[in-house]
């Protein structure tokens, strides 16, 4: 294969889910063209993401709930077994609690291991637990980068009632949002670290859509922030990259953004290596002409510790997308989608080694014929036209100026095989 991938990006996504508010759910602005699956029916089938899943999901399941809920709890005057995690978590610095829920609860959507969704469970009830009659809820009285922590905390709630069915979240959610109203400083000041106040709307927004509660919505428009600046912190730039990509991609329609998904996917978030049993993660990316290394940072628990499983856990959610007729394959990874339709259940495979082998293999099953078309995602670096066989037989691809390679037809009786091929980077694989 001579394609080498390298690209970055940043972003958002939003998510809806049932009210629980007393007024209507608001109507979303803008109509999307194509929408991922939401985690829902999809699973990752053995392959290097599989891998990645298994073992941030074996890391996080392995801290101890005591642990993560010590500084809390002594901050409550409860007792506070377990032991202090060192790092920035001890020091509360960027504390990542509420992403860790989130990554949990994520994790549990993507993979249905009953453990994920259970420990996110029982760290938000120990940590609601904590929270003061007036509803503050840091780790510290005097907390750093209280905003930041406030804006975890709103992501940790709202995915584990989106993902983990946790039907209090969106209580303990409204009661820190009250506080925060009331009493969050809202100087705005341009590159203070010590707040990070300029991530806070896309969650708010989030707990918007969620809710319908306009609450959110109006605290939302406090944090708008516009500008921006140039730097890459692998976990935390990819998490960022997948879920603008994904958002684009389903309101754009456009496979192009796709590409940024597969570089990250492979060379960002992908290449990173294990963290280490005290909280140490690859933090930044050293990738530059006079030479390259991979390594963990020198202290734990650093804010992507938090990201780390929330980032891996969205894999699940940006290999497909559909529209109401036909399914849109964006990545090309070991996976399965479960493909709920009015005229019947569909179910894709995809067999593959890409990207050290250049092919992929589809297999469509499905009870009764019906007719939809598979997309496939062109990439950018392809050197020729990507090509196509079902059960041996080559057929034609349309592609539009979408990029998506388009095969449209009938699909009949028990398995259907669809061979994928290009040039250079998906070769013929008859």
């Amino acid at each position: 294969m001579k394609a080498r991938l390298h690209r970055l990006g940043f972003g958002l996504v939003l998510i809806f889910t049932a009210a629980a508010w007393a007024g209507e759910l608001p109507a979303p602005a803008g109509r999307r063209l194509v929408e991922p699956f939401d985690y829902r029916g999809v699973t990752l089938d053995s392959g290097p993401l599989k891998a990645q899943v298994d073992e941030v999901r074996a890391f996080y399941l392995g801290i101890p709930d005591d642990d993560l809920l010590k500084g809390f709890r002594a901050r409550a005057g409860q007792p506070a077994p377990g032991k202090d995690l060192g790092g920035w978590y001890s020091s509360d610095t960027f504390l990542v609690f509420g992403q860790i829920v989130s990554g949990l609860a994520r994790l549990y959507a993507g993979t249905g291991d009953p453990a994920c969704r259970d420990k996110a469970n029982r760290l938000v009830a120990g940590w609601a637990r904590c929270l003061e009659p007036d509803g503050y809820f840091y780790a510290l009285r005097k907390p750093n980068a209280p905003h930041y922590v406030y804006d975890k905390m709103v992501w940790g709630l709202l995915d584990d009632h989106l993902h983990g069915g946790n039907p209090e979240a969106l209580t303990h959610l409204s009661r820190i949002t009250d506080w925060a109203i009331k009493n969050r400083e809202r100087t705005r000041r341009i590159n203070d670290t010590s707040t990070e106040w300029y991530t806070l709307s896309e969650n708010l927004y989030r707990a918007y859509l969620a809710t319908g509660n306009p609450k959110y919505r109006e605290f939302a428009e406090v944090w708008e922030y516009s500008e921006t600046h140039n730097t890459f912190e692998t976990q935390c730039g990819c998490w960022a990259a997948f879920k603008l990509a994904k958002y684009l991609i389903a309101f754009t329609g456009n496979a192009r953004y796709g590409d940024w998904i597969e570089r990250l996917a492979i060379n960002g978030l992908g290449a990173t290596i294990p963290m280490t049993f005290d909280g140490r993660v690859f933090y930044y990316s050293d990738y530059n002409l006079g030479g390259a290394e991979k390594r963990n940072t020198d202290f734990g628990w650093s804010c992507c510790t938090g990201t780390r499983p929330q980032a891996v856990a969205d894999y699940h959610d940006l290999i497909y997308f559909h529209d109401r007729q036909d399914l849109f394959v964006n990545l090309f990874t070991p996976s399965t989608v479960k493909w709920s339709r009015e005229e019947g259940a569909v179910t894709i495979s995809q067999t593959t080694l890409f990207p050290e082998k250049d092919e992929v293999e589809v297999k469509v099953s499905l009870a009764t014929p019906v007719e939809f078309g598979l997309h496939f995602r062109v990439p950018a670096w392809l050197a020729g036209p990507m090509r196509a066989s079902v059960n041996g037989r080559e057929v034609a691809l349309q592609v539009d100026d979408k990029h998506w390679a388009t095969l449209r037809r009938q699909w009949t009786g028990g398995d259907r095989y669809l061979n994928v091929a290009g040039f250079e980077a998906l070769s013929d694989i008859e």
